[in-house]
């Protein structure tokens, strides 16, 4: 909501459905990049777990509030889909407590103790959740099945980190960008909407508290919820904000953390 009202305070040409269309997008963290920052250890356990979780189930309910809630709105829709986005939603819970519930039951025993029986499970779990669009099914799973490494887990972190860099400078030459709304998005995105919502509800050292108020980044999700979006919009307008927002809050992540850093070191 805050992201949304700057972009439509500041820009108004925008119109309210575009804005708050491109405020959704932008206002997930990205699970990858939060892996990423997490594993430097910068993260006390209980910061480095919320932040996991904020990020690995704020991009699912993202997927569903934009295509079900702002995009109808986009289109000028006349039919209301919140009975459709609440049912969705409600049976992605119920996977996920299935899934929680099951593993409770049967923690102890060996199938689902072995390596390979939950490597299977994940990558089945992530095709299948790819090709059904249920991404909360994949995130719940996560939280108790780690059957991979550190090591695997780095390298497929830096790998997909590497590629996102790679689409987004390819992205960024390739079409017009609206850098005024794409930075007044980045900025409240990053400055108003993360540092609240980690104010309000975290309780931690002050340190811990900075460096998940400060935790925010974009990439891969909001570029490809945007291009799906454009796809099924016909509009070229909202790639050329979200992708200057990326930018935008990338340089706001650097240099706000580099200051924390250099004042915890101190």
């Amino acid at each position: 909501f805050l992201p949304g009202m700057a972009l439509l305070t500041l820009d108004p040409r925008l119109g309210i459905p575009a804005a708050f269309l491109c405020s959704t997008v932008i206002a997930q963290i990205d699970p990858i990049l939060a892996a990423k920052n997490i594993a430097h250890e910068r993260f006390s356990p209980k910061a480095g777990t919320i932040l996991r979780c904020w990020s690995s189930f704020d991009d699912p309910i993202t997927v569903l509030f934009a295509f079900y809630i702002f995009l109808p709105l986009f289109l000028n829709e006349q039919t209301s889909f919140l009975s459709q986005y609440f049912l969705e939603l409600f049976v992605e819970l119920l996977v996920c407590v299935g899934i929680a519930t099951t593993f409770r039951l049967q923690k102890n025993a060996s199938i689902f103790s072995s390596t390979t029986i939950r490597k299977l499970m994940v990558i089945g779990t992530c095709v299948a959740s790819g090709l059904s669009g249920r991404f909360l099914l994949p995130a719940s799973l996560g939280l108790m099945a780690r059957p991979f490494n550190s090591q695997v887990k780095e390298r497929a972190v830096n790998c997909i980190f590497a590629f996102s860099s790679f689409l987004i400078g390819a992205l960024a030459v390739g079409i017009p960008l609206n850098w005024k709304a794409g930075v007044i998005l980045g900025a409240s995105t990053y400055f108003l909407a993360q540092p609240a919502i980690a104010a309000l509800f975290i309780q931690d050292t002050k340190i811990n508290r900075l460096r998940v108020m400060f935790g925010h980044q974009n990439g891969m999700t909001a570029i490809l919820l945007t291009i799906a979006l454009e796809l099924r919009t016909g509009s070229d307008q909202l790639l050329a904000i979200t992708l200057p927002a990326i930018i935008a809050i990338a340089v706001f992540y650097y240099i706000t953390n580099y200051r924390i850093e250099q004042t915890n070191g101190t």
